[in-house]
């Protein structure tokens, strides 16, 4: 009767490291894109700013503040970087709209 127990006990025991193994599984998927999107956003930086290091920080930053922040998903940070994109597009625009003139 005991070792019945015992079995079931530790049966129960296993299920539930399962259950909490499984529940930790690591983001291969979204540390992926934060790298993608950094070295894009650094490889930008380097060709129109001299600088790439400032503008990879700053979408990685952004993925951050998405992600905790605003409780984002990885298709919604997707959203912040091409947000980001666009923003500098005008940005630059912009900014060669001053100096021609």
């Amino acid at each position: 009767m005991t070792g019945s127990r015992q079995t079931s006990s530790a049966t129960k025991e296993s299920e539930n490291l399962f259950i909490v193994v499984s529940q930790l599984r690591m983001p291969y998927t979204t540390i992926l894109l934060i790298v993608c999107c950094a070295v894009f956003y650094y490889r930008v930086g380097e060709s129109e700013y001299g600088s790439g290091g400032p503008l990879a920080l700053a979408s990685v930053a952004l993925w951050a503040i998405a992600s905790f922040a605003l409780g984002f998903g990885w298709l919604g940070n997707l959203l912040v970087q091409v947000a980001l994109f666009f923003a500098l597009t005008v940005w630059n625009m912009i900014r060669r709209g001053r100096k021609g003139m």
